[in-house]
């Protein structure tokens, strides 16, 4: 799967004194943002929490941690963008490059061949700034990107969805991703991607649920 550091490279990685008689009625609450950990997004049940550096995440039961880096079986390459495509190389090493910042990465092989896999990760934003604001313009340049606010830890995040279908094996893919600040030059997200009549919000919700920092 393209990172979203990766698709940044590759075409050039989610918020909310009258008399008390006389006093007319207080305006309706504004409703808060949907937030990415909130309790009515239950972790995964009886699955497995992975642990990357400055992020935890649960997946479901039946999902297998893996390593795009090194594995170089035909689900985790055709899921992870590297096998037929010209820039698979430059894919993998951005991955390697992910990894010496401790990113996690885990797929349902259930799904397969083109399986419900996940990436998790703190990167830099580089010049174009780690802030909310400038990913959120990011965000808003990918081709039919959806941005919403949301929280994760009571910090604001968006929550990103796009869908398309990939130029060099013509895979149509759905991705979700929740993407937090965590300062001034750093993010964190959690990103799924799968088929799009597959990764519904029953699959991506409970995970993106269980996204926690620290």
């Amino acid at each position: 799967m393209f990172t979203r550091v990766t698709l940044c490279t590759i075409a050039g990685a989610l918020l909310l004194t009258g008399c008390q008689d006389e006093q007319p009625p207080s305006p309706p609450a504004a409703p808060e943002a949907p937030s990415a950990s909130s309790p009515s997004a239950q972790p995964p049940a009886q699955g497995q929490v992975l642990r990357a550096r400055g992020l935890t995440v649960a997946v479901p039961a039946g999902w297998q941690q893996v390593d795009p880096t090194t594995d170089a079986s035909e689900v985790v390459q055709v899921s992870w963008g590297v096998k037929d495509n010209p820039f698979g190389e430059l894919v993998t090493g951005l991955h390697a490059e992910l990894k010496k910042k401790g990113a996690v990465w885990a797929l349902d092989p259930a799904t397969g061949p083109f399986a419900h896999h996940l990436s998790a990760a703190c990167d830099s934003g580089g010049l174009t700034g780690s802030d909310l604001e400038s990913l959120r313009k990011k965000a808003q340049l990918k081709p039919g990107a959806q941005v919403e606010d949301t929280q994760v830890g009571g910090k604001p995040a968006l929550r990103i969805t796009q869908t398309g279908t990939r130029d060099y094996d013509k895979v149509s893919y759905r991705t979700v991703e929740v993407r937090v600040p965590v300062s001034a030059d750093e993010y964190c997200y959690v990103s799924l991607e799968g088929a799009p009549e597959t990764l519904t919000p029953a699959v991506t919700d409970p995970i993106l649920g269980s996204f926690t920092l620290g």
